[in-house]
């Protein structure tokens, strides 16, 4: 049948989310086309799925704008999907690693979207707060299996919104 739009969600402070429905939030754009994939796969066995787009970074290119590191491009990926139950976790050098990769004791903040850039931006900063580790939560109406991992190797952790 015909197609619903859903509203203009981006120009609230919240976004409701009654049970059942997945609401999904990419910080970039190859997580963005991999987690669509996965979108679409779920919406085909029936299941709700709500993508917030961070509008904000549809014309970024770069985590800091004055030093025009191009680290917001990215390539498309030809495969691949992104689960609802993962997370992307960056190391204190900005390397994608994987949950079980984080040292125990370590000191992260949990974000999402247009917040990942600027959670990158505290992490390389030379005033930062030492070696902090970045989790790029999309899932938002949910905690991702891979979230729960990660909280058991960590000492501090800091959840952001922008």
């Amino acid at each position: 049948g015909p197609g619903v739009f859903g509203g203009n969600f981006h120009t609230h402070n919240s976004v409701y989310m009654p049970p059942g429905l997945d609401v999904v939030c990419y910080s970039n754009g190859s997580d963005y086309a991999r987690g669509w994939r996965y979108c679409i796969e779920q919406a085909k066995k029936g299941r709700v799925v709500m993508s917030v787009d961070c509008t904000d970074l549809l014309n970024r290119r770069h985590v800091d704008p004055d030093a025009k590191d191009n680290d917001l491009m990215c390539h498309y990926p030809e495969k691949g999907v992104l689960p609802f139950s993962s997370v992307i976790t960056r190391d204190p050098k900005g390397n994608r690693i994987s949950v079980p990769d984080i040292p125990e004791g370590a000191t992260a903040v949990v974000t999402y979207g247009t917040a990942v850039p600027e959670a990158i931006r505290v992490q390389r900063s030379p005033d930062g707060l030492g070696d902090i580790y970045v989790i790029d939560c999309p899932l938002l109406s949910g905690v991702p299996d891979e979230l729960e991992t990660a909280m058991t190797r960590l000492d501090a952790v800091l959840f952001a919104d922008v």
